[in-house]
């Protein structure tokens, strides 16, 4: 999957890390997919 920069400048904002460490480390994005999934099927 590719996310735009938004959504990792927000993850920055939420306080989850600097956003292009995060948009380079490939696994923060489908963590957040699946703890959204998760979070969300209960």
């Amino acid at each position: 999957m590719e996310q735009g920069d938004g959504f990792f400048k927000l993850a920055e904002e939420l306080g989850f890390g600097n956003w292009k460490k995060l948009k380079n480390g490939k696994m923060f994005e489908y963590d957040m997919i699946n703890k959204a999934h998760n979070f969300w099927s209960k």
